[in-house]
């Protein structure tokens, strides 16, 4: 019996992560129009059901966007992650509440939302993958790059990538 528990559980938490987006697949263009689509090495691409970016509704635009480099708010969805057990019951999914975040993006670098459960609890973060492909920092919506955007950000204003 307590080999079916841990196979269940293992079932959820793979449901709930999953196995992540190929990270160089292409998304909604969010950054200005310079008469050109901009290549992977331009943007910092951002994966995972997203309803606000500097507090522009993208909800409807898919889960990968594409922004320019610096500073940026990010809201999640408040989707049900189906085929889980949490706080909306049974077989209806998991509700991980809407999370904000501050991230400093840099060009060529992807990043991707995680959400994570488990009979102890939950978890929402967002990975942030080099242009390797490798995890280079796991960002907690509390804390998150709040303090090296802070002194420079202003609404409608980005200020550009941070050097590598």
């Amino acid at each position: 019996m307590r080999a079916f528990h841990c196979l269940g559980l293992f079932a959820l938490i793979l449901n709930v992560v999953g196995c992540g987006p190929q990270l160089d697949l292409p998304g909604y263009p969010l950054y200005p129009d310079v008469g050109r689509r901009l290549t992977s090495n331009e943007v910092a691409r951002l994966y995972g059901p997203i309803a606000l970016v500097d507090d522009r509704d993208v909800s409807k635009l898919g889960d990968a966007l594409e922004l320019a480099p610096g500073c940026h708010r990010v809201q999640t969805r408040d989707d049900p992650v189906p085929g889980t057990f949490g706080r909306s019951g049974a077989g209806r999914g998991t509700r991980f509440g809407a999370r904000s975040f501050v991230l400093s993006m840099m060009a060529g670098h992807a990043y991707v939302l995680k959400r994570w459960a488990s009979t102890t609890g939950m978890s929402v973060f967002i990975e942030e993958h080099d242009a390797t492909g490798a995890v280079s920092r796991s960002i907690d919506s509390r804390k998150g790059d709040t303090a090296i955007c802070e002194d420079a950000y202003f609404p409608g204003v980005l200020r550009p990538a941070l050097a590598a």
